[in-house]
């Protein structure tokens, strides 16, 4: 890691046969340390924390870190020694239903505000569109430990967890304009259910949909 420098790191897993994750971005701000020590933090500090959040139809593969610098450091895969599950037992939620960690920064905008989608919500745990029990207290347990390890003066002085906002002064490219000629009417012949989930995109509870 290069002191100065800030990292993606990204926690995969598999959830019902799905590739799912969660990240967050690291500062290194040294002095001392380096990707391994990081990592081994990481896996020490809030591998524990994130199993006892994650329900156990939830299995976590690797840590992923990757330089945000186009000239940085090259990115890193760390796989996990498997099995890695969640620790929260009994059905889960399909995979489309997370937690949330929001973080803060005492600062106002967009750009200083970030947050973080968790897999694995457990029925058990979940009560009219609400995170409830124990699993909610673990989740808690989580943004503490993230916030107090990583935190400027926290356990781990060297990386800070941060809001990662990146300068954009050139406006994307409009999307270029497809002509369609004539107006189609055709019969539908079959219909052709998937089982794989899908998501659709609600409002949060109390907010309609």
């Amino acid at each position: 890691m290069t002191i100065g420098h800030t990292y993606r790191v990204r926690t995969q897993g598999t959830f019902f046969n799905q590739k799912v994750e969660w990240g967050v971005h690291m500062r290194h701000v040294g002095p001392g340390g380096d990707l391994d020590d990081f990592v081994n933090s990481w896996v020490a500090t809030i591998g524990p924390l994130l199993i006892a959040a994650t329900s156990a139809n939830v299995n976590w593969d690797r840590l992923t870190v990757s330089d945000t610098d186009d000239s940085g450091d090259e990115s890193r895969d760390f796989a996990f020694t498997q099995p890695y599950p969640g620790g929260v037992t009994g059905d889960a939620l399909p995979p489309q239903n997370t937690m949330l960690l929001s973080f803060k920064t005492g600062q106002k905008g967009r750009r200083r505000r970030g947050r973080a989608y968790i897999p694995g919500v457990s029925e058990s745990n979940a009560a009219g569109g609400l995170l409830t029990g124990t699993q909610l207290t673990a989740l808690q347990a989580l943004g503490a430990g993230l916030t107090n390890t990583y935190k400027a003066g926290g356990t781990e002085p060297q990386y800070q967890l941060v809001v990662y906002s990146p300068e954009a002064l050139t406006p994307p490219p409009a999307k270029p304009f497809t002509p369609r000629t004539g107006t189609f009417v055709t019969n539908i012949t079959n219909a052709v259910a998937d089982s794989v989930i899908r998501t659709q995109r609600h409002r949060a509870f109390g907010v309609g949909r």
